[in-house]
């Protein structure tokens, strides 16, 4: 059984909740490895959370990384939960948070 390693991060909500990754979850080896917002983040917070993250423009390039083992889809509204059917149908493992 693969380890997931690589996480990718839809940030859906506003820019106070931003998802962290957990001191115990880098201990063992996961890694956040792109990030797509689909809100307006302010500069300072882009990478503030994941600063060896590539911030991407489109779910697509998440979509497209076949090195993604992991997508988090973190805060989404309602109308926002058409992102985790999409990451489904691509067969990335999804996490809503």
């Amino acid at each position: 059984m693969n380890k997931i390693k690589q996480i990718a991060v839809i940030e859906c909500g506003d820019s106070s909740k931003l998802f962290q990754l957990s001191p115990v979850s880098q201990s063992q080896g996961y890694v956040v490895s792109k990030i797509y917002y689909q809100n307006e983040v302010p500069a300072n917070l882009l990478n503030s959370n994941h600063p060896g993250a590539e911030i991407v423009l489109d779910k697509q390039a998440i979509i497209d990384d076949s090195l993604i083992d992991m997508v988090i889809v973190s805060s989404p509204s309602a109308s926002e939960m058409d992102i985790v059917g999409e990451m489904l149908k691509a067969n990335k493992a999804t996490t809503i948070l």
